[in-house]
């Protein structure tokens, strides 16, 4: 039975986003599992996965079990999905809340190839906890499909559900003869899928300790490591040296020093590692990299005024015979970079918004422009001038 908990969508770009939280049931005893899925679609497609990690759910274990991709049809529309399935497991008889999930998506737009991160919010669900049964003890509660009274622990994780084993193995040693009985064991659980609880007896053991004339010899050796245990303690008790911090005080004082020493040379390069990274940022605000990331930034706002403003900023740190971003088009860009010069300058007097610039236009002049400077500068080393 799957029971639907909460549909969610938004409408973002022309693109849809649905959100879904099912359960494989709504009541269930303490220690009984739920089994609840957790989907988001899209109207198209994932670029990266969806790892919402372990999810807390305040008086019940949650465990993360594995993800599903689905995908279905309305309305003439495919989409694509993502199923998380998470196991909850209430360990009081309180009931539960599955929260409400911000689910971060990266998808793209309708028409768009680029992923875009998008947030989607999933809705809580309630879920009934019923107490333990009457007649059943409470440490001896337990819910599970199947159980065998001799048991190793062992956890088994298939494709459709988890088991585990647990096996326990006790020695005994006897100090006197005659028969020992081990008590009966009564094991007791709750079959979910039968809807049935269940007890299974452990059998008691009696084992027969036959007369052994060591016996005496084991009581004796035992009261003897006895007593050299505890002259063992007192004696070292007795003998303990001062120490600090486990050495001596001798070897704590060559330590104290050494660790003097390191602290004041980390101290010293940590100054001059600081005023190193200082000075780097500060030649790189001023740098014409620095411009030109500022320009890259902006210029995916498609507004004119931040657009150009960056632009002459940038211009403004190269080396050019006539600073301006035509002169610059005109000699180390393509006809298209000319092109959107003319845009800009177009823009700026009429005020238009909606500029798309090609940035890989742009970065392939500034490539040749530092080629050419490198040249000029090669130029003047070997004693002549590139008129270039």
């Amino acid at each position: 039975m799957t029971i639907l908990v909460c549909v969610n969508s938004e409408h973002l770009f022309s693109q849809e986003l649905l959100s879904e939280v099912s359960l494989n049931k709504s009541s269930v005893y303490v220690g009984e599992p739920v089994q609840v899925t957790v989907s988001v679609f899209t109207s198209t497609w994932f670029t990266r996965g969806l790892d919402l990690g372990n999810i807390k759910v305040n008086g019940a274990f949650s465990v993360y079990f594995r993800p599903v991709t689905t995908s279905f049809k309305k309305d003439g529309q495919n989409y694509a999905g993502v199923q998380l399935i998470y196991n909850v497991f209430p360990y009081s008889e309180k009931d539960i809340v599955f929260p409400s999930l911000n689910i971060t998506v990266e998808t793209p737009p309708e028409g768009d190839y680029k992923g875009k991160k998008q947030v989607i919010k999933s809705t809580e669900k309630r879920i009934k906890v019923k107490p333990i049964p009457a007649g059943f003890n409470q440490e001896e509660w337990l819910v599970t499909t199947s159980l065998r009274t001799r048991s190793t622990v062992k956890n088994n994780k298939t494709g459709t559900a988890f088991s585990a084993t647990r096996t326990e193995t006790m020695r005994f040693l006897f100090e006197k003869e005659g028969e020992v009985t081990i008590p009966e064991m009564v094991f007791s659980w709750y079959n979910p899928i039968q809807k049935k609880l269940f007890k299974r007896t452990l059998k008691e053991v009696t084992i027969n300790v036959q007369p052994n004339p060591d016996l005496g010899v084991l009581a004796s050796i035992r009261d003897s490591l006895s007593v050299v245990k505890t002259e063992a303690i007192q004696e070292s008790k007795e003998k303990v040296p001062f120490k600090i911090l486990g050495l001596s005080p001798e070897r704590f004082a060559v330590v104290l020093v050494f660790a003097v020493i390191f602290g004041y040379i980390l101290l010293v390069f940590a100054r001059w590692l600081l005023r190193l990274v200082k000075e780097r940022q500060e030649q790189y605000r001023n740098s014409e990299a620095y411009y030109f990331q500022k320009f890259k930034k902006v210029a995916p706002t498609k507004d004119i005024k931040p657009i150009a403003r960056a632009l002459y900023r940038w211009i403004d740190e190269l080396q050019l015979r006539e600073p301006s971003i035509a002169y610059f088009a005109s000699t180390y860009g393509t006809k298209k970079l000319q092109e959107e010069v003319q845009l800009i300058t177009e823009g700026i007097s009429t005020r238009q918004s909606g500029l798309n610039l090609s940035l890989k236009e742009w970065q392939k002049a500034r490539n040749e422009y530092h080629v050419a400077k490198l040249d000029n500068t090669r130029g003047r080393i070997n004693g002549w001038v590139n008129p270039a």
